[in-house]
């Protein structure tokens, strides 16, 4: 998908009337966190494709997949499309990254906010919050998008190699060089597809939109209901 396709894909789930956005603060680990929902009103709950929940890199927040299109897009093709300010950032406030033990920060969000089983997008900071949680429950996770995050060198490549979730590795040709140890981590995850993007750096998804969401699409209609 090229950039103009993008932007009239975007466009036109933009201007989906059925589709709403609402936002609000939920109490995880005792802190108050902001998050947005975007869904297609008029896709029966029985219908829809399943939830996801996109995090930020620490120079972002959830405001740049709204601003991206990405939340309307998945929510025009059916998905309960969540995202969240991570603590420090964007409308929560608080210490930067302060959550309490990750795991069950995640498990907590998960369920507070109704998105059971979701595909997780996950660029850099936010690594913090996810590898713990797809290392120590993977059954949890339906899908993983990994974009360089932090943290893969927590664990050794025997955890990662042991563990079966489904991971779409997206990295950049002029990566970090922390950047490109999380993707060498990571693709020791037996059931990975890993992309490299020419030309773009640290946040692939910002650099080439129309290719990365392509690649996002095609692996989520990849994986297993």
């Amino acid at each position: 998908m090229d950039l103009q396709s993008w932007d009239s894909i975007k466009q036109t789930s933009k201007n989906n009337e059925d589709i709403t956005v609402s936002n609000g603060k939920v109490i995880i680990n005792n802190r108050s966190i902001f998050h947005r929902v975007v869904v297609n009103e008029n896709i029966p709950q029985c219908d829809r494709q399943g939830n996801i929940l996109l995090l930020h890199a620490g120079c972002y927040s959830s405001q740049t997949w709204l601003d991206h299109g990405t939340m309307h897009v998945m929510a025009n093709r059916g998905f309960r499309t969540a995202a969240i300010d991570m603590p420090g950032y964007g409308e929560t406030g608080g210490v930067k990254m302060d959550t309490g033990d990750p795991v069950d920060f995640m498990k907590s969000l998960i369920q507070v906010l109704g998105i059971p089983y979701p595909i997780i997008v996950s660029p850099s900071r936010s690594g913090d919050l996810t590898i713990p949680l797809i290392i120590e429950c993977p059954e949890l996770v339906r899908g993983y998008v990994p974009v360089s995050p932090h943290s893969t060198d927590k664990y050794s490549a025997e955890r990662y190699r042991g563990n079966q979730t489904n991971a779409l590795i997206t990295y950049g040709e002029n990566d970090t060089e922390a950047g490109r140890v999380a993707v060498a981590n990571l693709k020791n995850l037996p059931n990975h597809t890993a992309e490299e993007f020419l030309g773009a750096g640290h946040h692939p998804y910002m650099d080439n939109p129309g290719q990365w969401h392509q690649l996002l699409l095609n692996f989520i209609n990849s994986l297993p209901q």
